[in-house]
């Protein structure tokens, strides 16, 4: 048992011996580089570079061997990649010419085996707001082999092995795909191309544009399909939902696409903005608009013709005309410390925003719901002190037949 001790101890003090080689408290240590802190209490002793990644992690190089170390927790991974390239939280390193993808402390997640990796992003595992919560991300890489592609995710699954010419992500269910027949989407949680299409540019094979909520209250993916001069709208199952009428888009909200004339996808400065309604694959008003913006209110959107600002509501009438030098309806109302005051404009602005609200409900709700006649009395209340927009409300509610 004595002899057992002794041997502990022993061990002990070599340990010790062998970290008190390789490390210090950096007072001797070799550096061509100004990145790292003077306040940091852990360096390697021997290093010819380093860079600072983030709060205490540092990669260093020793030779032509890179390594991690944190200054305040010691050395994370020991010099033995050729390269250490940071992609949020996790890295990506390089050994013998192959690639693959380790952790803070040196874990490796996707082998060390492919011709290039790239983080596709970070994806919860499930849709379940508490399991998001307690079980750790998903990350997605595309991996490369052979000049093909496919990806897996850092909990070890090869989800498509490299078959594709190309390959990137749309979100976090979908992605772009082309072999040599043609593009199409994948959606990654059966892993089946559900379209196949016969367009032959990899780069691109398809735009697309999310919206975060809708008039109907449904989130969607749309992407938009080229033939000839003219595109279509198609949803996420593969379902043409328009015909090929619209002359372009540069993207969409609400249910509402923005057309436009230039069938470039980066729009030019010259081309004009026009909006389409993509359930009922209508167009709401042609393409005439130099700028499109969307407003905190539902349905409508702010427009620009020959430099002045206006206000189209989603079945493309105008509510405001184009005329005004600005237009900041989006502004937050800045109340006073009591809680009672506005500030002049902002409160020029409430009332604003109360005549879209009484515009919308009325269109969508009819001018008898509770809603719409809370908002006209509101409007009409002697708080509001701003006569044009009494007028103006008048003569909205004159149109549907109601005295105020």
């Amino acid at each position: 048992m004595k002899l057992k001790i002794k041997r502990m101890i022993l061990l002990l003090i070599l340990a010790f011996l062998i970290n008190s080689l390789f490390c210090t408290k950096g007072v001797f240590a070799k550096s061509y580089s100004s990145s790292t802190s003077s306040s940091s209490n852990f360096r390697p002793r021997f290093l010819d570079e380093e860079e600072n990644l983030g709060g205490s992690l540092y990669k260093y190089r020793v030779g032509a061997a890179w390594g991690l170390y944190d200054s305040s927790k010691g050395i994370r991974v020991f010099p033995q990649y050729e390269e250490i390239l940071d992609c949020g939280m996790l890295y990506l390193v390089k050994l013998n010419g192959q690639w693959g993808v380790i952790n803070e402390a040196g874990i490796i997640l996707i082998p060390i085996q492919w011709d290039g990796v790239y983080n596709l992003g970070k994806f919860p595992q499930t849709n379940n707001f508490l399991s998001r919560l307690l079980l750790p991300p998903t990350y997605s890489f595309r991996i490369e082999k052979n000049g093909l592609f496919g990806w897996m995710t850092t909990d070890g699954r090869i989800v498509q092995p490299p078959t594709y010419v190309y390959l990137d992500s749309i979100n976090d269910d979908l992605y772009s795909v082309c072999d040599t027949n043609g593009c199409g989407i994948i959606y990654s949680k059966n892993n089946n191309v559900f379209l196949p299409l016969t367009q032959k540019n990899p780069i691109y094979p398809f735009y697309f544009s999310k919206t975060w909520t809708s008039i109907v209250g449904n989130s969607k993916t749309i992407f938009s399909l080229k033939n000839g001069d003219k595109y279509a709208l198609m949803d996420v199952t593969g379902k043409q939902i328009s015909d090929y009428r619209y002359p372009g888009f540069k993207g969409m909200d609400h249910n509402i696409a923005y057309t436009t004339r230039s069938t470039d996808r980066y729009r030019s400065a010259s081309s004009y903005l026009g909006l389409a309604a993509i359930n009922e694959d209508r167009e709401i008003i042609s393409p005439t608009f130099e700028n499109i913006e969307t407003l905190s209110q539902k349905g409508f959107y702010k427009v620009r013709i020959s430099g002045k600002w206006g206000v189209i509501a989603y079945d493309g009438e105008f509510v405001y005309p184009c005329e005004y030098g600005t237009f900041e309806i989006n502004r937050m109302m800045n109340k006073y410390p009591n809680g009672h005051k506005f500030d002049e404009i902002d409160n020029y602005n409430y009332y604003h925003q109360k005549y879209l609200e009484a515009y919308y409900y009325t269109k969508v709700q009819g001018i008898s719901s509770d809603k719409t006649q809370k908002v006209i009395k509101e409007i009409m209340s002697d708080k509001n002190k701003h006569e044009d927009i009494k007028v103006k409300m008048k003569e909205f509610a004159k149109q549907y037949g109601l005295n105020l």
